[in-house]
């Protein structure tokens, strides 16, 4: 059996010469060193035959990591990243450049010989495995309906032979199994802790499964943990966990902007905006926009904003919801109170509550977004008034 070629890059000799020495000793694999001092952005840039695997150091600053994530040029091969804990920036460009994981220095021999060898495995057997998409779904402004959104769009993939894990990152209340009359008796806390040794078997251990097929990774209710409690590497190593074995991972995620957060919506391909039709909700979900596009560097295509509980009657229409947001994704929810109440209250999804009525049928238009098309909305004419409640 041929061996697996690993290049380990970096900028400091001494760590590239540790994590090879690491590495290295195993007779399956071939790891060769460079020391990145040429200047260039792109790390393989004079590799004349591409590795099996590249290793990155990443040094805030750098900016090879930055290269791999924007330029798509670049040949693609599977990647680990490791540099300063921690480091929202670094495991943010680490996501977009498609890496396997960010491992914070110093980093474990164990850690990064389980990604190698995972790597290997899929080498032998013919090919890489595809990773699933995550999917965040989060309040412009606080109670707009996100938790109620995510566990029914979750059900609706699941029910059409999807492999789906919907994850409730409310680390103080985790409401998400109340949607699903669900109880968890292992929870995320306990698989945060468990990453090391973590396989396919084990991960969904530690979640409970609906009728559906859908599983749910939830905080048990009787849990309370802060959110700077948990270590930002951690969770997208444990989010990345999952979607290996995931076509879908669907993200609950409170409306609190914190290292966690953005770690989360950094590592997202589509974050959804949860808002409703009145001013102080628009207003809140536009500072939320300017947050994810100006501070946190969210590409604009990667948002779609969903207007739930949508009156066609009310004064704010949706064509000035989308100049005030400036936003051309734009999905309505119609209000239909009594039917999501009971589907709330009895812990049935909505399709299982009433599979015909306009409010199903919008849910499907989300799931139309997540396969990537949308159908654009009329706009309207409250011109003078939405404009001019919120800065440029």
């Amino acid at each position: 059996m041929p061996k697996l070629n690993i290049l380990v890059a970096g900028k400091t000799r001494e760590v590239v010469q540790y994590i090879k020495r690491v590495i290295g000793e195993h007779e399956g694999y071939e790891t060769d060193l460079k020391l990145m001092t040429n200047g260039h952005t792109d790390p393989l840039h004079g590799v004349e035959i591409l590795p099996d695997v590249l290793v990155l150091q990443y040094v805030k600053g750098d900016a090879e990591l930055r290269h791999l994530a924007t330029n798509k040029t670049t040949p693609r091969v599977p990647l680990i990243v490791f540099g300063p804990p921690n480091d929202a920036d670094a495991i943010r460009l680490a996501m977009q450049a498609g890496a396997r994981d960010y491992l914070p220095q110093p980093v474990l021999p164990t850690e990064i010989n389980r990604i190698i060898s995972e790597i290997s495995a899929e080498t032998a057997t013919g090919g890489s495995r595809k990773i699933g998409d995550l999917h965040v779904f989060v309040n412009g402004k606080g109670g707009s309906g996100s938790s109620f959104l995510a566990a029914n769009v979750a059900h609706g993939l699941a029910s059409s032979n999807h492999s789906v894990t919907l994850v409730d990152l409310d680390l103080q209340f985790a409401g998400l199994c109340r949607y699903l009359d669900l109880e968890p008796k292992r929870g995320l806390f306990e698989a945060l802790q468990s990453i090391e040794d973590m396989d396919e078997v084990s991960a969904r251990a530690f979640t409970c499964e609906h009728k559906s097929g859908l599983r749910l990774l939830s905080p048990k209710s009787a849990s309370l943990r802060l959110n700077a409690e948990i270590s930002p590497e951690r969770m997208s190593t444990l989010l990345n966990i999952y979607r290996t074995f995931s076509e879908f991972v669907i993200a609950d995620l409170p409306r609190h902007i914190d290292l966690l957060s953005a770690a989360v919506l950094e590592s997202a391909g589509r974050i959804m905006v949860v808002t409703q039709q009145t001013l102080p909700h628009i207003h809140d979900t536009a500072r939320l926009l300017r947050i994810l596009r100006k501070e946190i560097c969210i590409d604009e295509s990667k948002i779609t904003v969903v207007v739930n509980r949508h009156l066609k009657d009310s004064a704010v229409e949706i064509g000035d919801i989308r100049k005030a947001l400036r936003v051309q994704d734009l999905v309505t929810i119609p209000n239909q109170y009594e039917l999501t109440t009971e589907s709330i209250n009895s812990g049935l999804p909505l399709s299982e509550v009433s599979g015909s009525t306009t409010v199903t049928k919008s849910l499907r238009q989300l799931h139309n977004i997540i396969g990537g098309t949308i159908e654009p909305e009329q706009e309207g004419f409250l011109r003078r008034t939405l404009p001019n409640l919120w800065g440029t």
